[in-house]
């Protein structure tokens, strides 16, 4: 990833002196003085010559191969590039006594991009977009904080806040994020309409920015633009301050709260985990803005086992030390009017989140002062304490049993790749109790995360040999993130809070999908210990696009892929940001990899009997074989929230079909597991009847691998040739879903007329926002269509026959509560269908994940009003999920085999054929000679259009 500034340009003013002219002799220097000084000048002006030629070749290769030539991003340090959520990972060690902001380089100016990759005009703000924005901000909110571009430095850069105390960082006007406003769907439509009449010019979309400002005692959001040169500033809303996402600054803030109770902690810490705190005292920040001195902060004898000689340089990590990590939410009906946070501590390892111990605290801190921050409760080996003395008084007066955990690598060997350093056993030190020494010591670390071993990435599974073109007027052709492939037309971007995101999706000249992506993504958890107990992440609050994954080739894409940079202003404290390999794209042969999209065989087995009868002169019926390579181009984008890795995934089959689907991967959380005196003296209670209740327990160690619900939800804005759209429901029956007494009479050859038939279908017309809320208990099929209004298409044939239907095969009925899921309702059907409103943009928000009790966006309101939806704009509202139940074979990472989830959208008597039946590349002959050498691909052909109904 890379940054928007760079150093200037060198450059000469008039009159100044140009490189060439520094090497010659003044004009008025004295002859004498240049003759004494012959060989020299004559050197110099070898020199000199050389220099030019030198340039020259430089500028001529430059203009030669435009594109070629790219900044290499030069970091003054080593650094994460997510701190606008709260990574704590990327900034643990020594405290932070100034605040220091990385080196950083603008990309390349976008003419030297190709124009294939260069970005469009629904991407995220640039570098100079968002310069512009924040002196637009600047102007109606005097001391507004936020990064500024390295060279334009001001009071209020975020580098001169970092320094100071965190009371007054948390007291200050901040900014949270700027994002693109999206323009309504008027202008949307219209722009796409355009461009796929041809006209020229297109009328541009304006581009505003959206703008979150933590503004204490509120949040503020603002719409500002033209981003270009800003000439309006608008105030849209305010939101109570204790919605706010988690930032940087809280978080900080929080890590340093903690220090202080681990400072008391240190000789327990010690003597059960043979480990301590990470930092040893608060930083700088939370010392300036407290009364107490810096020894007050020390642990009593100053032998702090992460920071001493025990603290040994390791390729896995510091072993002896613990950090923490957080839960989400913080208002919760607990404790509806405050802001509280459960966090753990964990092993400072790689796969730090599968190395936690058993103690766990929950704090409040609603102020924005963290010196009234407040320590709930101290949950340590199964029990709750109400301040760390209450703790400390129990462990000295011996009033529990204590389990001793000292640290055990979860993987041996080379688990992750080459390994080169070994772990040398830890102990538990303890003047009591002596040495413990752990059974699962001794094992190898692995030298480098990234460490992979040399292999052969040429091909991957399912792709096709040849890649199309992007240079060529062939099938694949792409212009500032607008692609049109084979009869597909679309645009693609990549937003900060929700991802992937699709725009003006057309087939065949059809409009099909005017919006359509990832709207938010839920993960709940539940366990033994109350960190997991509160465990309910909606990932959107951190931003989804935010977090996305840089794409290795080879491994995560095709090599051959096509691979689009992403840009994104994460948050204040980091400014705009460049991934170089955000999204890729590839055509591949899919479903199953390899194979035809469809076929069918007729040449008899054997010459002269076929099924069984004597084979007929005139046999040309039967005697052919016909098929098609089942091509498609994929879309991915991949991010990593923390723990799990998500891969979206948006198909274009040739077959019209569009494809949506979200594979997780990534690291399972998993519980220290000390639930009761002894493990195998397990008691029933309630419901829970056994030890396994919450995930399957570890063979190897005493973790509990812990049962989680995910669940994604997305928005199809979907518009079948315009906006005058229907949604009709078709439902299968059969004999079985009938309650009476004749339900298993019929059967095959029975023609009894009373009988129930085997098996009938009815459609329905579905009319109110009310009655589009569907939660299927799968026990009558289903098929769900958006139809166009009858005399939008053809004139002849039945009513409604020209529609989209939605194929979900990632249905999942959830089991969470009502209470539970106030703020992302969402999940309570598969399937809702509103009507559409540009002030219901989405089913979720950035706040929805903070605040379960009140929600910014409550989902059950889009159809309260119970709207009709008969020839309307319609919007489908889809979820999908998966119950996750793991065991060891999701160490060290959850497997993508088995794991898609995905719905498609597919024509519904749209076309008299399928839409490839005109493929160029199809296959037929009668010549089974000619069968069985197969066919050849052409990488450059484009399908023809099939006709419509």
């Amino acid at each position: 990833m890379t940054s928007c500034a760079q150093p200037s340009p060198v450059s000469y003013e008039s009159g100044a002196n140009s490189p060439a002219d520094q090497l010659r002799p003044p004009v008025d220097a004295p002859t004498s003085s240049v003759r004494s000084s012959a060989p020299l000048t004559n050197g110099i002006k070898a020199i000199s010559v050389c220099a030019l030629v030198l340039l020259g070749c430089l500028v001529l290769f430059a203009y030669t191969f435009p594109g070629k030539l790219k900044l290499d991003t030069v970091h003054a340090k080593d650094f994460m590039r997510k701190p606008a959520v709260p990574q704590f990972w990327h900034r643990f060690g020594p405290s932070h006594l100034e605040g220091v902001i990385p080196g950083r380089m603008k990309r390349d100016e976008p003419k030297k991009i190709p124009e294939h990759l260069d970005y469009g005009p629904l991407d995220e703000p640039n570098c100079m977009e968002y310069t512009k924005v924040l002196s637009a901000l600047r102007t109606q909110i005097g001391s507004l904080y936020a990064v500024d571009v390295p060279g334009e430095e001001t009071n209020f850069s975020y580098a001169q806040l970092s320094r100071r105390p965190w009371t007054e960082q948390l007291k200050a006007n901040f900014l949270w994020a700027v994002n693109l406003h999206v323009p309504n769907k008027a202008q949307r439509t219209a722009y796409f309409e355009q461009l796929m009449s041809r006209q020229n010019p297109v009328a541009q979309l304006p581009r505003f920015a959206h703008a979150i400002i933590f503004h204490p005692p509120e949040i503020r959001e603002y719409l500002v633009g033209p981003m270009k040169a800003p000439t309006e500033i608008q105030l849209l809303r305010t939101l109570p301050y204790q919605k706010r996402p988690l930032g940087t600054i809280e978080y900080e803030a929080l890590v340093d709260f903690l220090a202080i109770q681990c400072t008391q902690l240190d000789s327990l810490l010690q003597e059960v985990y043979g480990a301590s705190y990470f930092r040893e005292v608060p930083s700088a920040q939370w010392r300036l803005g407290s009364n107490e001195g810096y020894s007050t902060w020390l642990s009593g004898n100053g032998t702090s086992r992460c920071q001493t000689k025990f603290d040994k340089p390791n390729a896995f990590g510091r072993p002896h030390c613990l950090m923490p990590t957080f839960t989400s939410p913080m208002t919760t009906h607990e404790a509806p009017d405050r802001r509280r946070m459960w966090l753990r501590l964990m092993h400072q390892v790689i796969a730090f989140i599968q190395h936690p111990v058993d103690i766990q605290f929950y704090v409040d801190h609603t102020s924005v002062d963290p010196n009234e921050w407040f320590l709930v409760q101290i949950w340590f080996q199964g029990h709750f304490y109400k301040s760390v003395g209450h703790l400390m008084k129990a462990w000295k007066d011996r009033q529990f049993r204590v389990r001793y955990r000292p640290f055990a690598n979860l993987y041996g060997g080379d688990i992750f790749g080459k390994t080169g350093d070994t772990l040398e056993e830890i102990n538990p030190t303890s003047k009591s109790s002596g040495s413990k020494k752990s059974s699962f010591l001794g094992s190898q670390w692995m030298k480098n995360l990234l460490g992979r071993t040399k292999r052969d990435t040429t091909q991957t599974p399912g792709q096709t040999s040849e890649k199309p073109s992007v240079d060529n007027a062939n099938r694949l052709r792409i212009k500032n993130r607008h692609v049109k492939y084979d009869l597909w037309d679309f645009h693609f971007t990549v937003r900060r809070d929700t991802g992937l995101r699709f725009y003006g999706v057309y087939f065949d000249g059809i409009s099909i999908l005017a919006e359509g992506g990832m709207d938010e993504t839920a993960t709940v958890y539940w366990g033994w210990t109350p960190f997991m107990r509160h465990l309910t992440s909606l990932e959107t609050m951190f931003g989804v696009g935010a977090m996305a994954s840089e794409l290795a080739p080879g491994l995560d894409c095709p090599e051959s892929a096509t691979y689009f940079p992403v840009q994104l202003v994460l948050a204040g404290d980091v400014g705009p940001v460049e991934i170089k390999h955000g999204v890729c794209l590839f055509e591949s042969t899919v479903d199953p990899p390899g194979a035809p999209v469809r076929r069918h065989y007729e040449f008899a087995l054997n010459p002269s009997v076929e099924y069984g009868l004597p084979t007929v002169t005139e046999n040309d019926h039967t005697n052919f074989g016909f098929g098609a390579p089942g091509r498609a181009l994929t879309v991915r984008f991949i991010t990593s929230l923390f723990n799990y890795d998500y891969l979206f995934d948006v198909v274009f089959h040739t077959t019209g079909v569009m494809e949506f689907a979200v594979t997780p991967s990534g690291h399972i959380h998993v519980d220290a597991f000390y639930p009761w005196p002894e493990p195998n003296r397990f008691q029933p209670v309630g419901l829970v009847q056994s030890s396994n209740a919450f995930g399957f327990l570890s063979n190897t160690d005493l973790l509990s691998f812990v049962i989680h619900h995910h669940l994604f939800h997305f928005k199809l804005d979907v518009d079948v040739i315009d906006q005058r759209n229907a949604f009709d429901v078709v439902y299968v029956y059969g004999p079985l879903s009938l309650n009476d007494s004749q339900t298993n009479l019929q059967g095959p050859g029975k023609t009894d007329p009373s009988l129930p038939p085997g098996l009938w279908m009815t459609k329905k017309r579905v009319k109110t926002e009310m009655e589009a809320r569907f939660h299927t208990k799968f026990e009558v099929p289903a098929q769900y269509l958006t139809c166009a209004k009858a005399d939008q298409f053809s004139r002849s044939g039945p009513p409604n026959l020209n529609c989209v239907a939605l194929v979900n095969k990632g249905a999942i009925k959830t089991l969470l509560s009502d209470t539970h899921t106030e703020a992302f309702a969402w999940t309570r059907h598969q399937l809702s269908v509103t009507r559409y409103h540009d002030d219901e943009p989405r089913a979720s928000s950035i706040y929805n994940g903070v605040d379960l009790v009140d929600p910014v966006v409550n989902f059950t309101k889009f159809s309260e009003n119970d709207e009709s939806i008969e020839n309307a704009d319609l919007v489908l509202w889809v979820t999908v999920g998966n119950y996750h139940l793991p065991r060891h074979e999701d160490l060290p990472n959850t497997v993508t085999s088995g794991g898609k989830l995905a719905f498609y959208l597919t024509p519904h008597n749209l076309f008299r054929y399928s839409p490839d039946a005109l493929q160029c590349d199809r296959f037929f002959t009668k010549n089974k000679a000619d069968w069985i050498r197969g066919s050849g691909v052409d990488p450059d052909c484009v399908s023809q259009s099939v006709p419509r109904l």
